[in-house]
C-alpha cells in the first residue's frame, strides 16, 4: 500500500482526481482510498498531523514494507523557485533530535523545519507545520527508509499568499513528478 499525508483538502484534491481515490468514513479524518492508494487529510498543524497519520496507519494495519509519503506546500528560501518540488532529506522541530532522511530522486533536496505557526520571516531553510510529526508517527510503523517527504514551494515566507486555487495548481503541476518519484522509489523495485 501506498499511503499519502497531506495537511490541506486543497493539496489533497488533485491525488484524488489522478488516483481516483474514493472518501473511506470510518475514521474521525478525511480518508480517501483505492485499492493501492490510502490518502489522509489531517489539516494544519503537529498535533492534527500525529493523530492522523498514527490513526491511518493504525487502523489499517501498516506493515513496514509499505510505502508513506508526506507530501504538502512549504516555505522556502528564493534560491527554491514557487513550484519547485522538494525532496526532504532531513527534517527538525524545536529542540527535538533532527531526522535524517535518504535522498532517493534527482530532485532538488533541503532541509525542512516543522514549526507550529506559519512563519512569514526569512529563514535558512524550508518550513511547514506537520512533516516532523508525521514522520514521527509513520516511523512505528513503516521502516525509515520507506518514509518519504516532498514538499512543493507555495511562498518565499509568505503564507498570506496562498490560496486554495494555488494549492491545487501547486499540487496538480507536479503529478508527473511524483509518479516518476513513487516508481522509482527503492521500495517500488521488484526484489
Amino acid at each position: 500500500m501506498i499511503y499519502f499525508h497531506l495537511a490541506l483538502k486543497a493539496e489533497a484534491q488533485p491525488l484524488i482526481v489522478h488516483y481516483d481515490l474514493k472518501p473511506y468514513k470510518e475514521l474521525p479524518f478525511s480518508v480517501y482510498k483505492s485499492a493501492n492508494y490510502t490518502l489522509v487529510v489531517s489539516l494544519p498543524g503537529y498535533d492534527n498531523a500525529l493523530m492522523a497519520t498514527s490513526s491511518l496507519l493504525a487502523h489499517f494495519n501498516a506493515n513496514k514494507e509499505d510505502f508513506f509519503i508526506n507530501l504538502g506546500l512549504c516555505g522556502a528560501p528564493q534560491e527554491f523557485a514557487i513550484g519547485t518540488l522538494l525532496e526532504i532529506t532531513r527534517l527538525h522541530y524545536e529542540t527535538l533530535y533532527p531526522y535524517t532522511l535518504a535522498k532517493h530522486s534527482k530532485l532538488p533536496h533541503t532541509t525542512l523545519r516543522t514549526l507550529d505557526v506559519a512563519c512569514s520571516e526569512t529563514k535558512g531553510s524550508a518550513v511547514d507545520m506537520e512533516a516532523y510529526a508525521v514522520y514521527k508517527a509513520a516511523s512505528l510503523y513503516i521502516k525509515h527508509e520507506n518514509i518519504a517527504v516532498l514538499k512543493v514551494v507555495s511562498d518565499h515566507f509568505e503564507p498570506e499568499t496562498l490560496t486554495k486555487n494555488l494549492a491545487q495548481t501547486l499540487i496538480a503541476h507536479q503529478l508527473k513528478n511524483i509518479e516518476t518519484f513513487i516508481k522509482d522509489h527503492p521500495c517500488q523495485q521488484p526484489s
